[in-house]
C-alpha cells in the first residue's frame, strides 16, 4: 500500500517513514525541507520537495503512487513571537495548507 507522509523528512515524520518500509509499506514522502533533512528518509523512499498547499501537485502524487492513506506531519515547530501574540492565529497557515491539500 502507498501511503503519503508530509514532513516525512523530520524527525517524527522519517521515523514513520521507516517503520512503514520495515513493515513492507511503499511510503512516498513529500516535505518542503524547511527543517527536515534528506538524509533522514532511508534510501529506496520516493522524497519530493513540494508545498503540501500545492493542491495540484499533491493529486498528482496521489494519482502517480496510488496513494491510499496520507500521513500529515508537516508542521512549524517554531512560532514567530509576533504570532504567538495574536491568539489562535499561529496554527492557521497550516491548517488553511492542510484543508486545501485535502480538498
Amino acid at each position: 500500500m502507498a501511503i503519503l507522509i508530509t514532513g516525512g523528512a523530520g524527525y517524527i515524520g522519517s521515523h514513520m517513514v521507516y517503520e512503514l518500509a520495515d513493515r513492507g509499506e511503499l511510503p512516498v514522502v513529500i516535505d518542503d525541507f524547511s527543517s527536515g533533512f534528506k538524509w533522514a528518509i532511508p534510501s529506496g523512499v520516493s522524497v519530493f520537495v513540494e508545498d503540501i498547499g500545492d493542491q495540484r501537485r499533491v493529486a498528482q502524487l496521489i494519482a502517480k503512487f496510488g496513494i491510499s492513506e496520507i500521513i500529515h506531519l508537516a508542521a512549524s515547530v517554531v512560532v514567530p513571537v509576533d504570532r504567538r501574540q495574536r491568539r489562535g492565529e499561529s496554527a492557521r497557515p497550516s491548517r488553511a495548507r492542510t484543508k486545501e491539500a485535502a480538498d
